[in-house]
């Protein structure tokens, strides 16, 4: 296998994947948020994305690296898929039941990333032969792999956006700047994203609204340790 080859494979995958997580995550909160995003941001994001998709790489091909381990991780494969498919699409309907609701969707997340891991091991097996492998069809099994990366990067990054916004704490304080000229408010909230151009939080007095707060409004911020 071609060094070079490979580690263009992984940064290429983590800016895609990153990217493609934030798709997920702002599909949660708004789509119409994501713009919010820089060109900076993404590219920040990749310093992220490219650790995490060397350790889920790393344990996706040490569950395939034997026969036995390709034969039936294939199947397990499948029926986690659907499985985790079947429980994101039908998510909603435990709307009224917050606590259980906030358990499947953890689920999904864990199993999310589970995938993702097989999925990769695979691409990696089939396109840049790292081991011997054995397929009805190269070019398919490619294409099964990378669309089920995609979107199960696209629900652990949608599912995570469900976590963070539908948690009950808020240990972040934001001291902004108040009408009257040298005052500060403070104000409790759960942050979400530091981003290029200020902070997106959920307010604790207003705990169904996300909100972003310029840079130039933001005096300091305190995030609790306990």
């Amino acid at each position: 296998m071609d060094a070079a080859k490979f580690i263009g494979f992984l940064t290429a995958a983590a800016y895609v994947l990153g990217f493609t997580f934030d798709l997920g995550y702002f599909g949660n909160l708004g789509l119409n948020l994501m713009p919010l995003e820089s060109s900076r941001d993404h590219i920040e994001a990749l310093e992220v994305a490219l650790p995490c998709v060397v350790v889920l790489l790393i344990a996706g091909m040490g569950f395939r690296s034997t026969t036995h381990g390709k034969t039936s991780g294939n199947r397990v494969a499948v029926v986690i898929a659907g499985i985790t498919l079947t429980a994101w699409s039908e998510i909603y309907m435990l709307n009224g039941m917050p606590a259980t609701k906030f358990a499947v969707v953890w689920i999904i997340l864990v199993c999310s990333l589970a995938l993702v891991a097989y999925c990769l091991a695979v691409l990696v097996d089939v396109a840049l032969g790292v081991t011997a492998d054995s397929f009805p069809s190269r070019a398919t099994s490619i294409a099964f792999a990378s669309v089920g990366t995609l979107f199960f990067v696209f629900v652990s990054g949608n599912s995570f956006g469900v976590v963070e916004t539908h948690g009950s704490g808020y240990s972040t304080k934001v001291a902004v700047e108040s009408g009257e000229q040298g005052s500060a408010q403070s104000i409790n909230a759960r942050l979400l994203r530091v981003l290029d151009g200020g902070i997106l939080l959920i307010r604790e007095d207003a705990p169904d609204r996300v909100s972003m707060l310029r840079w130039s409004a933001v005096k300091e911020i305190s995030i609790g340790l306990r």
